[in-house]
């Protein structure tokens, strides 16, 4: 890069002191990318945010594979769309959550392979509709709250639910025959986790 050349800013580090609305700021060049050409400044503003967390999520924690059922609630924000568009890009099946019926062809345009729209339609039954009966893969919650129980619900043995990117819990017993289920849930009980003979233990503290 050149004196001139534009530029993203990445994560700004003590951005109550050195802030970013400004003509002028100093950061650290390890938070300074090239800004791809043909992407605008608006553009280039919101994307970080939005890809860098979905990525984290996706690609980081949970180590999506091809071929994997990704379950993203949200999925009309800016995290979901991105994380839409990721899970494509590793050849991941992204399977959209939203409250409303009337998003459904946006988010198939936007490259959902399927939607589930939650005003009515059942999660756990849709998700099992859209894989083969199976349940996903990988659950992406982005709302985070009493709704993580019917994603758990929706899940295969062995799933991993992600929180944001910071929270990765993986789901050994799911519903028929293990005596736990996600309706045995609760915001500060994330999942269950361990081994399958483990199914008995669950999570209070989330792990980093």
């Amino acid at each position: 890069m050149a004196p001139g050349d534009p530029v993203i800013l990445t994560a700004v580090p003590d951005a109550s002191v050195r802030g970013s609305y400004a003509e002028y700021t100093t950061v650290p060049a390890s938070r300074v990318l090239a800004r791809p050409a043909g992407l605008g400044v608006v553009e280039s503003a919101a994307i970080w945010v939005a890809c860098s967390t979905a990525y984290g999520a996706l690609v980081e924690k949970a180590t999506t594979r091809p071929g994997d059922h990704v379950l993203i609630t949200a999925a009309s924000g800016s995290v979901g769309r991105a994380a839409v568009q990721i899970a494509n890009q590793i050849g991941a099946v992204p399977i959209a959550v939203t409250r409303h019926a009337a998003k459904e062809d946006d988010l198939l345009t936007a490259g959902a392979a399927a939607v589930v729209a939650t005003d009515h339609a059942d999660i756990a039954e849709a998700v099992r509709h859209h894989t083969g009966g199976n349940g996903a893969d990988i659950l992406l919650d982005l709302v985070w709250g009493p709704g993580l129980q019917d994603l758990v619900d929706a899940a295969r043995p062995g799933a991993t639910v992600i929180a944001g990117k910071k929270i990765v819990v993986t789901v050994w017993a799911v519903l028929h025959g293990s005596g736990v289920s996600g309706r045995n849930l609760s915001a500060d009980t994330v999942a269950v986790s361990g081994s399958p003979g483990q199914t008995g233990r669950r999570l209070r503290s989330p792990p980093s």
